[in-house]
């Protein structure tokens, strides 16, 4: 009967495995202590309905990024219930996710004191404020209608509020304004 390999690297060897896919094995584990581990679906934190329109939210935040992303959600949809198309969530998911990375970032920095993490946070700033920008010129069009929008007045519309009492009336009023006109430049000469 034949020993078992004890170390990793003649397990290794003995299945042909290379040296880079050794040392991969474990970057995959998660044995770095920043890196996403498994939440069981119990867990899961995020608002209702998210998980369905973005399917790989539950995949790819921990659970601190998962309240975060879940807090910023729910106040922006408490407090905007107009929000409720596609074009409307996907902003709200893009706050939401920038939320999240400026959180990554400034635990990046917190970890690593020296790093440099303005540009990158910055970039998330303005990228969140474009989603912003977004709803409010979305939620403008909803409220305030456009000038060039038929506010309902036509021709015919027009026509039949005019009935020929009204139109008698009317021009009886310019003759007696015209003559007014004529009196006054013959005064003035």
């Amino acid at each position: 009967m034949e020993k078992e390999p004890k170390t990793k690297e003649i397990k290794a060897k003995a299945a042909g495995v290379s040296k880079s896919m050794q040392n991969l094995v474990p970057y995959r584990k998660g044995a770095r202590g920043d890196r996403h581990q498994d939440i069981p679906k119990e867990e899961l934190i995020l608002p209702s309905g998210v998980a369905q329109i973005n399917f790989f939210i539950e995949d790819t935040l921990t659970v601190d990024e998962q309240k975060i992303y879940s807090k910023v959600w729910n106040s922006w949809i408490t407090q905007h219930p107009e929000y409720n198309k596609a074009e409307d969530l996907d902003d709200v998911h893009g706050i939401a996710m920038e939320k999240v990375m400026q959180y990554r970032l400034l635990r990046k920095k917190k970890s690593k004191p020296g790093s440099d993490i303005e540009k990158e946070y910055d970039t998330s700033v303005k990228r969140m404020q474009t989603f912003r920008s977004n709803l409010a010129a979305r939620r403008t069009d909803r409220v305030v209608p456009k000038k060039h929008e038929s506010k309902g007045v036509n021709i015919a519309v027009i026509a039949a509020g005019f009935d020929s009492n009204k139109v008698k009336k009317l021009k009886q009023a310019d003759v007696q304004f015209i003559d007014e006109e004529i009196q006054l430049l013959e005064k003035t000469k």
